[in-house]
């Protein structure tokens, strides 16, 4: 008997394993597929269940199919002919012969993410509520890595976090590009220098400038040089 139980367990748990999914799911219950791995589109639900979508709202796997008492059926007599009958309701666990319509949310996050508009012949791309986008009629569009491709590059107007340098590249180019001079000096340094920790006053040029007026690099902040 306690062999028999552990058969039924192992087979248990080797159903349940089957219909694992991978991904976080929302707070409905279910969660993005972008790339349609599960077949059903860019969205659909778990809750507990194999991956499904909620035709018009309704969870397949929740909608109980309950056939009416034959106390209150109508008499044979009197039914309808078969072709007048209405399609049975599917049952508990039938695949949705549609996919879920995508809410007006979804919509606009789609548009704002993956879609690249194009005004007037430019080499930027921009979101719907781009002011570059409400001054001209006509557009282009193309999905985002294609624009990408193309060599647009994306509008720092609608797209601020894209264009925008992280502190580390900021720090990168401050140190390799921008030369810093200290009170009439020769040498040019960099932030972290200590001579110019020393002193207030300090003019810059880019390094290629620095080095065409004859300034030379610092050897306590340019060693390598």
């Amino acid at each position: 008997m306690k062999r028999l139980f552990s058969v039924l367990i192992v087979l248990c748990l080797i159903t349940t394993s089957a219909f694992a999914h991978s991904g976080r799911t929302d707070s409905a219950g279910g969660h993005k597929d972008n790339k349609n791995v599960s077949g059903l589109g860019p969205y659909h639900y778990h809750h507990g269940y194999p991956a499904h979508l909620h035709t018009n709202g309704v969870c397949p796997y929740e909608t109980p199919v309950s056939p009416a008492p034959e106390a209150a059926q109508a008499p044979k007599a009197a039914q309808a002919p078969a072709t007048a009958q209405a399609p049975a309701a599917p049952a508990a666990g039938a695949a949705p012969s549609a996919p879920a319509a995508q809410t007006e949310r979804e919509k606009a996050e789609f548009l704002d993410a993956y879609i690249a508009i194009i005004v007037d012949g430019g080499k930027e791309y921009h979101t719907l509520d781009c002011p570059v986008y409400a001054e001209g009629e006509d557009f282009i569009a193309y999905n985002v890595s294609k624009a990408q491709k193309l060599d647009y590059t994306p509008c720092a107007k609608c797209h601020p976090a894209a264009a925008a340098k992280t502190d580390r590249e900021k720090a990168e180019f401050l140190d390799a590009y921008i030369a810093i001079i200290v009170d009439g000096g020769k040498e040019y340094h960099t932030l972290d220098c200590p001579v110019y920790a020393a002193g207030e006053n300090f003019c810059a040029y880019n390094v290629s400038k620095a080095q065409s007026l004859e300034y030379t690099p610092c050897a306590k902040c340019h060693p390598a040089n």
